[in-house]
């Protein structure tokens, strides 16, 4: 279960925050949350605690927008050095929601569960529940590489020869 302590004595950011949480906790691992106002309160210096101020030694500058408040919290509170983070709600890949079909969200839930390569064999097993033939799997998989290749060529998803389909998930 996740909670936010929202450290304000602003009472309009203190109700759009308490609004925002409650669509973005659910993306978050399981923790207490800190978001402390410089400007009226001193940092408690907790390890998931993120600040913002009018001045420049915050965390955030207010005004913010929402989604650089998600983006702090993921770069914070998420797992230590992973570009993939699958929540309830959705995949991200460095901070922002990835835009996926179910199969292909299914498809990449399993790679990034997977501990070794998996051929395209098992994953049309564990897709549609029967074997189907594996140029579905690479077509399915080039559409999660266009969608998670970075234009400066980094990639999250590897072939490797005659095991399979693997994600590489660090920073």
């Amino acid at each position: 279960m996740n909670s936010l302590e929202i450290r304000t004595n602003d009472g309009v950011l203190r109700r759009a925050l308490e609004a925002w949480w409650e669509d973005f906790s659910s993306r978050l691992p399981d923790g207490r949350y800190v978001l402390t106002d410089l400007d009226g309160f001193l940092p408690l210096g907790c390890e998931n605690e993120c600040t913002v101020s009018y001045k420049k030694d915050a965390d955030l500058c207010r005004p913010f927008a929402f989604e650089d408040l998600e983006k702090l919290f993921l770069k914070r509170c998420a797992p230590e050095g992973k570009r993939l983070i699958p929540a309830p709600d959705g995949i991200f890949l460095d901070g922002k929601k990835l835009s996926l079909t179910k199969l292909e969200e299914r498809l990449l839930r399993l790679l990034s569960e997977a501990d070794a390569p998996m051929d395209a064999r098992a994953l049309s097993l564990a897709l549609w529940g029967a074997e189907r033939p594996s140029n579905q799997i690479g077509v399915y998989i080039g559409y999660l590489r266009k969608k998670t290749d970075t234009p400066d060529g980094r990639r999250l998803i590897f072939t490797q020869k005659g095991k399979g389909y693997y994600i590489q998930n660090d920073k």
